[in-house]
C-alpha cells in the first residue's frame, strides 16, 4: 500500500514554525528514501550491464590484442622482414604487451616479452611522486588527518588501509580523551546551569523516546494477534505488527505515523490538533531520520562514483551515467571491429610490410 502523505495545518492560513518544520521533514524523508532506492537500483542495473555487456567486450578486445601480439611475434620469426622492419615489429609488440599481461592477465605472453627483451618480466608498481603527493594532500583535507611521510601509501588499497587504521587510532584516542574528560567532569561539582542543561538534555531524550513509544504502543495494542481467534485476521495482524516492530526498531517515527493513518488509528483532525510542544519532539526525531538518510544517500552515490571511477566531488547523475555506459559499449564494439580487420589484413606479410614503412619509433 502507498504510504500516506502526512502534513499538519492543512486547514490553516498560517502555520507555526514547528508545523512548517514538521511538514518540511515529512516531505524530505520520503524524497530521500526514493532517491536512495533509485540510486541503489541504478547502481545494480549499471553493474549488471557492465558485467553482461561491457566486460565481455573488453575481454574480446584484449584477446584480439593478444592475438595481434602473437601475429607480430610470428612475423618477426618468419624471415620475411629485414632488420629494420624486425625492430619496428619488436617495438610494436612490446608497446602492447605490458597492459595485456598486467591488466588482462595474459600470462602466456610473458615468454614473448622475455624472448624480445632478454629479461624476465616483472610487474612493477608504477609510482608518480607528484600524483601521490596530491593524493596525500587531498586525503588529509578530506579526512582531517595527517599522513606520516614514511607511510606506505603507494597504491589506493594501501592508502585506504592506512587511512582506516589511522582513523581508528584517532577515534580510540578521542574516545579515551572523552572518557577521561567525562571522569574529570563527574568529579567536579556541577554548577546550577550545568545541572539545568543536563536535566533538560535528559528530559528531551526521554520525551523523544516517549514520543516514538507512544505511537508504537498504540499500534501494538490495536493489532496484537495473540488474542485473535480468527486465523485470517490473526495472520493480517501479525503482518501489521511485523511492520510496526521494524519501524520501531529503526526509530522510524514517520513510518509509525503513516501506519497510524493507514489503519485509521489517527486522522487528519488528530494531526491538526497536535500541539507545538509535541511537534517539537517529533521534529527532533524526524531530523535525525533525515540526517541518517542523507548519509545513506551519500554512501550510495559514492559507490556509484567508484563504479565509474568519478572524482568524489563530481555529482552522480544516473541518466548521464547510463548514456555514458551506452557510449562505451558502442565504442568498444567499434574497436573490436577495427582490430578484427587489422588482424585479417596484417596476417598478410605484404600488407604488414607496407604498414611498417609508415611506422616510426
Amino acid at each position: 500500500m502507498t504510504k500516506q502523505i502526512i502534513a499538519v495545518g492543512q486547514n490553516k492560513a498560517q502555520l507555526s514554525k514547528a508545523q512548517k518544520e514538521f511538514n518540511r521533514l515529512t516531505r524530505k524523508i520520503p524524497q530521500l528514501r526514493d532517491s536512495i532506492k533509485q540510486f541503489e537500483a541504478g547502481t545494480l542495473r549499471l553493474q549488471q550491464r557492465i558485467s553482461s555487456n561491457l566486460d565481455p567486450l573488453y575481454n574480446t578486445f584484449a584477446q584480439h590484442h593478444a592475438n595481434r601480439v602473437r601475429l607480430l611475434d610470428k612475423a618477426w620469426d618468419s624471415g620475411f622482414f629485414n632488420a629494420l622492419e624486425k625492430k619496428k615489429i619488436q617495438d610494436l609488440l612490446l608497446s602492447m604487451i605490458d597492459e595485456l599481461i598486467v591488466e588482462y592477465g595474459h600470462e602466456e605472453l610473458k615468454s614473448i616479452y622475455e624472448k624480445h627483451t632478454g629479461e624476465v618480466f616483472e610487474e612493477e608498481a608504477e609510482s608518480d611522486d607528484l600524483d601521490m603527493d596530491e593524493m596525500k594532500d587531498m586525503m588529509e583535507t578530506m579526512f582531517g588527518v595527517e599522513i606520516d611521510k614514511d607511510a606506505d601509501v603507494s597504491t589506493p588499497e594501501k592508502m585506504e588501509e592506512y587511512l582506516h587504521r589511522l582513523m581508528e587510532e584517532e577515534e580510540e584516542t578521542m574516545a579515551e580523551k572523552n572518557r577521561q574528560a567525562e571522569e574529570r567532569r563527574a568529579k567536579r561539582p556541577k554548577s546550577a546551569k550545568q545541572q539545568a542543561r543536563e536535566a533538560k538534555k535528559a528530559q528531551e531524550a526521554e520525551h523523544k523516546t516517549k514520543s516514538v513509544r507512544t505511537v508504537y504502543m498504540d499500534l501494538i495494542k490495536a493489532f496484537h494477534p495473540d488474542l485473535e481467534q480468527d486465523e485470517a485476521e490473526k495472520t493480517r495482524k501479525t503482518a501489521i505488527i511485523q511492520r510496526v516492530t521494524e519501524a520501531y526498531k529503526n526509530n522510524d517515527l514517520l513510518t509509525l505515523l503513516q501506519l497510524q493513518l493507514e489503519f485509521e488509528r489517527i486522522d487528519q483532525d488528530h494531526l491538526e490538533t497536535l500541539a507545538d510542544d509535541r511537534l517539537k519532539y517529533y521534529n527532533k526525531i524526524l531530523l535525525e531520520q533525515a540526517r541518517e538518510l542523507e548519509m545513506m544517500l551519500f554512501d550510495t552515490e559514492m559507490s556509484l562514483s567508484m563504479l565509474f571511477d568519478l572524482p568524489p566531488y563530481m555529482p552522480c547523475d544516473l541518466p548521464t551515467l547510463e548514456r555514458e555506459l551506452e557510449k562505451n559499449i558502442k565504442a568498444m564494439k567499434k574497436q573490436i571491429k577495427l582490430i578484427e580487420r587489422d588482424l585479417q589484413s596484417l596476417s598478410d606479410p605484404k600488407v604488414l610490410k607496407a604498414f611498417l614503412k609508415t611506422y616510426h619509433f
